[in-house]
């Protein structure tokens, strides 16, 4: 009950999302069903990164115009960490972000950065959402939960069926890495089809894809593209150290492994290029699911 309270507490001061619990697809899988019975909270925090002391917003370019042909000066406003993976090419997606926390998250300084750490049997996860034109449908779960320091397991969860379709390899880069993923073009699909149990997937395996806007993936998804590990690992790595040659800076988003979840008040992101005084997200610390190292 007591931390029903304070989970509450936390959600009223902001730092958790309107229950969206009705999203979860039905499922015989055990470890989604026992998820769900768990209650995670949905969340849904503004995008922010740390740079020189301070607390910024990717939107802004502190570099007035520089790293040219980017356009911008920090990782966050590129790929792979602008989105969910598989989305950047996509129109018709949602995404609604959700984590279980059966402790405090403890955070410490680290020179001019603040670092934190989640507990373990922490769950995060993903339900992403499909507009088939007149509402939305889910089309999958991903889930990462941490095992323990620098060990997170991924799961993704996809409707139970196969489909005909093309199929084929895509080939790019992820962080300097040469990478090829195998997709199968389904082309248009009743979206309807979505509605049946979904089960568990291997991270690697082979994913729907295509190019039509009535289907049951969104029109040019690509999936996961390649191992989760690989783009999380980058949390908090300072952005020269993944590129020298370019003029950008700061810090990737987030911390132990997890982009999205920020423990910043939104009041210290700065807009505009100058540094405010840091400031920890109260109802975090209020609820006691915050605490120092």
């Amino acid at each position: 009950m007591l931390k029903a309270i304070l989970l509450t507490a936390a959600l009223a001061q902001g730092q958790f999302a309107p229950d969206n619990a009705g999203w979860f697809p039905r499922t015989e899988e055990p470890y989604l069903q026992d998820l769900v019975k768990l209650r995670p909270k949905f969340y849904d925090h503004e995008p922010a990164y740390q740079n020189g002391g301070g607390v910024h917003s990717p939107a802004y370019n502190i570099a007035a115009g520089g790293d040219r042909p980017f356009g911008h000066g920090n990782a966050n406003r590129e790929f792979p960490w602008k989105h969910t993976a598989g989305i950047d090419d996509t129109s018709n997606v949602k995404v609604l972000r959700f984590v279980h926390l059966p402790g405090p998250i403890k955070y410490w300084r680290d020179g001019d950065t603040i670092r934190w750490q989640f507990p373990n049997a922490t769950i995060f996860g993903e339900i992403l959402l499909l507009w088939d034109g007149r509402d939305y449908r889910t089309f999958e779960v991903r889930t990462r939960e941490r095992l323990a320091l620098d060990n997170w397991l991924p799961r993704i969860f996809v409707p139970d069926f196969k489909l005909p379709g093309k199929r084929h390899k895509i080939v790019g880069a992820v962080l300097s890495r040469q990478v090829s993923f195998a997709v199968v073009d389904v082309g248009e699909v009743d979206p309807a089809r979505l509605d049946v149990a979904f089960i568990e997937r291997e991270t690697k395996a082979t994913v729907y894809t295509t190019a039509s806007a009535r289907s049951v993936v969104p029109k040019g998804y690509q999936g996961t593209l390649t191992s989760c590990v690989v783009c999380h690992k980058t949390v908090q790595v300072q952005a020269r150290v993944l590129d020298a040659g370019r003029d950008w800076y700061g810090r990737v988003r987030g911390s132990d492994q997890i982009f999205s979840f920020s423990i910043f008040d939104p009041s210290c992101i700065s807009r505009n290029g100058f540094t405010l005084p840091v400031r920890l997200s109260q109802g975090l610390v209020d609820a006691g699911l915050l605490v120092r190292k």
